[in-house]
């Protein structure tokens, strides 16, 4: 069965993968076809694996050119397509090695087919050093990261005025640049939850000196969430997690409300 250059085809019993590559991946692999066993003899199961090996494929080939000649953007997203094409989430090396040793077992069980073979293509090892926590994975410093936000987000701003606009940037672009004086334009990809928590313990002390109020502590940290949440959400990865969610400060200028008036409760 074939569609779309993709297919099985069947050897004896078992079923295979077979494509061909295209001419703009055909450099990162040692020939024109790719083939892998399916290790099934149900059609319907392997077709269901192919289909899954092609979207590994592809992730793969695209990290390859982005490796070679694209931007630190495209090579981030390209290393965490990888890992969602396998079912894993990318974690830098330093965090798997903080993380469960079964994760790791995980992972290295999942590259055992790329490993018993003795001349895996460039791709492969790419695949490998996705998995593993290697690769270059150059995310977007918070400032570079925030003009792209900014693009990405022209529909919330329609209908404003040019000085609604301009207030609507200044105020997360405050935010951003106070974060960087506290732990400095790091790549989104190294802003976890302590950077997080510094930069709340600044804003706490500030609001303990009096030169702020928890409400605008709050709203930096809220744009900062959102600015994170945003550019992960547009580029499909779903592994990247918020380090501000539940980083807001306990807020005593805002009342307590109730359902019911005091006089009802009387």
């Amino acid at each position: 069965m074939w569609w779309c250059g993709v297919g099985i085809r069947r050897r004896g019993e078992w079923w295979h993968y077979v494509r061909w590559v295209p001419a703009r991946y055909r450099h990162l692999e040692v020939g024109p076809q790719v083939r892998r066993a399916l290790n099934t003899q149900c059609k319907a199961t392997a077709e269901l694996r192919a289909r899954t090996l092609d979207q590994a494929f592809e992730a793969r080939w695209e990290a390859g050119v982005a490796e070679s000649d694209g931007t630190a953007l495209e090579r981030f997203s390209a290393l965490h397509a990888i890992c969602q094409a396998r079912a894993f989430p990318y974690r830098p090396v330093a965090e798997l090695q903080d993380g469960p040793l079964s994760d790791i077992i995980a992972r290295v069980e999942a590259l055992a087919p790329i490993a018993s073979r003795t001349a895996a293509p460039p791709a492969d090892l790419d695949e490998g050093a996705a998995l593993l926590g290697g690769g270059k994975s150059d995310a977007p410093p918070f400032t570079k990261a925030f003009e792209g936000y900014v693009a990405l987000t022209a529909d919330r701003r329609v209908g404003m005025s040019p000085d609604q606009q301009r207030k609507w940037r200044n105020r997360k672009l405050k935010a951003i640049r106070s974060f960087c004086t506290v732990v400095g334009d790091l790549p989104l990809t190294e802003i976890g939850r302590r950077e997080a928590l510094a930069f709340r313990g600044w804003l706490l002390d500030r609001v303990e000196e009096g030169e702020i109020r928890a409400q605008s502590a709050n709203k930096d940290i809220g744009h900062l969430s959102e600015i994170i949440r945003t550019w992960a959400d547009v580029h499909g990865l779903e592994t990247l997690k918020n380090p501000f969610s539940g980083m807001r400060l306990r807020d005593e200028s805002v009342p307590e409300t109730f359902p019911f008036s005091s006089g009802w409760i009387q």
